[in-house]
């Protein structure tokens, strides 16, 4: 609805008036702001405003390390369907969307030509802090190291470099890969309930391994060096299907026929 040259993106309201008379408005027209369930709901549509309002629920009652971890769960899976459910919104509806949520923020990228919806793990600290068990605080610290520039889980971990947009390199042979996952395994040890987060970030760091179509900062030489060693440790994350693609990856990356030198040791401005 556009008032005096200003476009209000809100939903028309069924109201009442005190004589009894019902009858649509359009939000735009009334005083105050409208109520945050009211605008998940015409943004978002039922089921999902409900996993939203779930969401931010379960967020302001936090209180120990699984409730945490559980949170965190809720916003990967949130951000994902806020992100594919806000493509056929306006534009302007994912930053009202986003200011509602704690703890999720929206990027308009550029490339895709819509809004993606992300995670600003250190929204999660306070409620780590007041709890007694270490491991909400562990997987805190893992996720700033996967995102160390501003704790926020945007597309490319600390694994791979992106030189600019949609130029992205896989920093396997550098020993990024091999530190991430040992630290990873060392995860196991601690109460299951971290599970779901590690595997999480167990399948990003395998997806880098094994895509064929990953460009290598590194030469060949030093990316077959680090998945030999990563393999040779036999990390008990890994399940036998993930050994499997790892040594087949691997095979692919040796076997020069296969691939053009361009592939690899891109940090050499080839």
């Amino acid at each position: 609805l556009t008032i005096e040259g200003q476009t209000f993106i809100q939903p028309w309201l069924r109201v009442r008036k005190t004589n009894g008379t019902e009858g649509w408005v359009h939000a735009a027209v009334l005083d105050g702001e409208l109520p945050e369930n009211i605008m998940l709901k015409a943004f978002l549509g039922k089921d999902l405003a409900g996993a939203a309002a779930s969401y931010y629920q379960a967020y302001a009652e936090m209180s120990d390390a699984k409730s945490v971890l559980q949170v965190l769960q809720q916003a990967h899976e949130l951000c994902n369907a806020l992100t594919l459910a806000l493509q056929i919104q306006p534009p302007e509806v994912a930053p009202e969307v986003a200011a509602i949520l704690p703890a999720l923020t929206v990027v308009w990228l550029e490339s895709d030509r819509s809004w993606r919806f992300f995670i600003d793990y250190k929204d999660f600290a306070n409620a780590a802090e007041r709890s007694a068990e270490p491991i909400d605080n562990e997987m805190l610290k893992l996720y700033y190291a996967v995102y160390p520039v501003d704790s926020i889980g945007y597309p490319y971990p600390a694994w791979v470099l992106e030189v600019e947009e949609n130029k992205v390199y896989s920093l396997l042979g550098k020993g990024i890969h091999q530190s991430f996952i040992s630290r990873l395994d060392q995860m196991l040890n601690l109460p299951d309930i971290s599970g779901q987060e590690i595997d999480r970030l167990k399948m990003l760091i395998i997806n880098d391994l094994t895509s064929s179509s990953v460009l290598y900062w590194e030469s060949r030489a030093k990316v077959s060096m680090e998945l030999e060693a990563i393999l040779d440790q036999s990390f008990s994350l890994f399940t036998p299907s993930d050994t499997i693609a790892l040594r087949e990856s691997l095979q692919s990356i040796a076997d020069t026929s296969n691939f053009s030198g361009q592939r690899f040791n891109f940090r050499a401005g080839f």
